[in-house]
């Protein structure tokens, strides 16, 4: 669930500004001022001398098309290279207000003394000092800035705002507290070309010249999905909120024989987010409930600490690790329990084209399962594992949305599959791609294909298989 952070609101000083900006008859107005219209003739920044000032000068219009389009990340680094060489008061205001929204409080006020220094009459970069200071919570620095306006004898309208301002420094800021829910469920058919995961080979030659046969089942089944998310915010533009999740999923296969694969997945976690300007970090502890053949299957515990830094507007870096305990029913599968180790890492990006917001990511994951030794075959069910695949996410404006996803897997176990020890140390490859295609209708409705294959190769025949589910489902989505 995408989760909006309350924010401080900076709606006095954005009117402030704006009031300044479109009033030119305004006396805080300063004659020829180059913010009574922002975009002015950039090329007049930059005196064209020489091929240096012209190699700047096109880096100025490079950082002035980041900056009108709200890019200030992107834009900050080439206005600090250009404000090095030619610190014109236009160069030093726009790298101010980059600086002021991409966090960097410390710079954007220095930059805007140092304009104040050389003309101090410029009321508009004063009230951006006062937004600054109040950023960086120096309270009695704003108030002083916003003093200094209202001793230009501003008009009636500005004035009166200034002062409700000074009193919205003043008072100590009530934390807004927030409580998010929603909920999206959805059911459907779907086919499943493999419902008991049979080996491509129906009939299996076994060392001691045996053989093993085995039939794949097909059909159709019935497949239940519930996501709820409820969370808790305390207010504070960086800090924590408490998120709870709890995710219910059922395949429920008709016929006699296929209903031995029904299977049921409860997985619920609770924990805190904590959310910065630049990132955001989950520490959630959870645990789920699995049944198969209508009888419980195991029990595990689990906690996930992750992280997601933005590198920049458009990149984030994620990072994880998952511990889990998982313990199976009955003393016949005692050495499929055991712990299992998870990490992963890696980039997604994000960029907007084609009327819609979309999402690229290349996810790699390294894992290390320890289950009991069985005292015949001691590390059959312990492994290393390691995954990598690209995943692509479009949101259209229509309400259409697309996901693909691609992946490859090694999984190396600790020793033979039983049946099969001639083989060596059982070596699966699998590769799997996921598809699926969903439209909103009617605000809190939507329909969804979705395609499944997978393809396992393994030097133990018996788990030397493929797989293919398609479903089509229908399901809403509601926001509290």
């Amino acid at each position: 669930m995408e989760t909006h952070r309350l924010i401080p609101s900076r709606s006095l000083f954005t009117l402030l500004n704006m009031l300044l900006l479109f009033n030119s008859n305004n006396i805080l107005a300063e004659q020829n001022s180059p913010w009574d219209n922002e975009q002015i003739a950039i090329t007049n920044s930059i005196p064209l001398l020489s091929q240096e000032q012209v190699a700047l000068d096109a880096k100025l219009h490079t950082a002035m098309a980041l900056y009108y389009n709200g890019s200030y990340r992107l834009a900050l680094p080439i206005l600090k290279e250009v404000a090095a060489k030619n610190d014109t008061r236009e160069v030093l205001y726009w790298l101010g207000r980059s600086a002021y929204e991409t966090g960097e409080t410390s710079l954007a006020i220095e930059k805007y003394q140092q304009i104040l220094a050389r003309e101090p009459n410029l009321s508009r970069v004063r009230l951006e000092l006062a937004a600054a200071y109040k950023q960086a919570g120096n309270n009695d620095a704003a108030q002083m800035e916003l003093q200094k306006v209202l001793a230009e004898n501003p008009d009636a309208e500005v004035r009166q705002l200034i002062e409700k301002a000074v009193v919205d420094i003043e008072e100590p800021q009530t934390e807004s507290k927030r409580f998010y829910a929603a909920i999206r469920a959805s059911m459907g058919p779907e086919y499943d070309s493999n419902i008991n995961v049979g080996p491509r080979d129906e009939r299996i030659l076994l060392a001691n010249n045996q053989a093993l046969t085995s039939k794949n089942l097909d059909g159709w089944l019935l497949k239940f999905n519930v996501n709820g998310d409820a969370l808790y915010d305390f207010g504070k533009p960086n800090g924590f909120a408490w998120h709870n999740h709890i995710q219910f999923l059922h395949h429920e296969y008709p016929g006699t024989t296929n209903s031995n694969f029904n299977y049921t997945q409860t997985d619920v976690y609770t924990g805190l987010d904590y959310y910065a300007s630049k990132f955001k970090a989950k520490l959630p502890f959870g645990f789920i409930d699995r049944r198969f053949s209508n009888q419980s299957l195991s029990r595990s515990y689990y906690v996930m600490p992750n992280l997601e830094v933005s590198v920049s507007d458009n990149t984030d870096f994620a990072l994880s690790y998952r511990y889990e305990n998982e313990d199976f029913i009955g003393p016949q599968f005692d050495a499929l329990s055991g712990i299992t180790h998870t990490g992963t890492f890696g980039p997604r990006f994000k960029f907007e084209a084609f009327s819609a917001e979309h999402s690229l990511a290349l996810f790699g994951t390294y894992s290390r399962r320890d289950a009991n030794n069985h005292p015949d075959l001691p590390g059959e069910w312990s492994f290393n594992e390691w995954s990598v695949g690209p995943s692509y996410f479009a949101r259209f404006k229509t309400g259409t949305e697309l996901y693909l996803d691609f992946k490859y897997l090694n999984r190396n176990y600790d020793a033979p599959a039983r049946l099969f020890l001639g083989a060596g140390k059982r070596l699966d490859d699998r590769y799997s791609l996921t598809f699926s295609l969903s439209q909103t209708f009617y605000r809190n409705y939507f329909v969804s294909l979705s395609y499944n294959y997978t393809d396992n190769s393994s030097n133990a025949k018996l788990f030397d298989y493929d797989k293919n589910m398609v479903g089509l489902n229908f399901g809403t989505n509601l926001n509290f």
